[in-house]
């Protein structure tokens, strides 16, 4: 690796991410009055950041209380679920369409995972 290259799939030394977005982790308000820890990318360009609300993009939750943490969401999509504290969480709370993330939410033995539209909050996984 050489200097100033950050390293595989990780933040730089200084705290960013690759392509200079700052990658921080922040406790989120859940609509019930839970909380969750998640992972995100700020100021990232391109991918999913930047876009407005109405524009296809999927909200990706994880109820924290329901999760018995077998990483199964982790494992279906790689890169949109981690681990922390024996929970899963979402890397980013918005996504674009990925039927990996659907696929997580339907296998989650605990239905733990959702997936809405954002904007209508419309349910897209699991069915009901």
């Amino acid at each position: 690796m050489s200097p100033g290259t950050p390293p595989r799939g990780g933040a730089t030394p200084d705290g960013t991410a690759p392509g200079g977005a700052v990658r921080r982790q922040e406790q989120e308000q859940e609509a019930d009055g839970r909380s969750a820890t998640v992972q995100r990318d700020g100021g990232a360009v391109g991918g999913d950041a930047g876009r407005e609300e109405g524009d296809g993009l999927w909200e990706v939750a994880v109820d924290r209380e329901r999760c018995i943490g077998s990483g199964i969401c982790v494992g279906t999509a790689p890169g949109r679920f981690v681990l922390t504290g024996g929970r899963s969480g979402p890397v980013r709370a918005f996504v674009g369409p990925d039927g990996a993330v659907l696929d997580a939410a339907e296998s989650c033995p605990m239905e733990a995972v959702t997936v809405r539209e954002r904007g209508t909050g419309r349910l897209l996984a699991p069915e009901e």
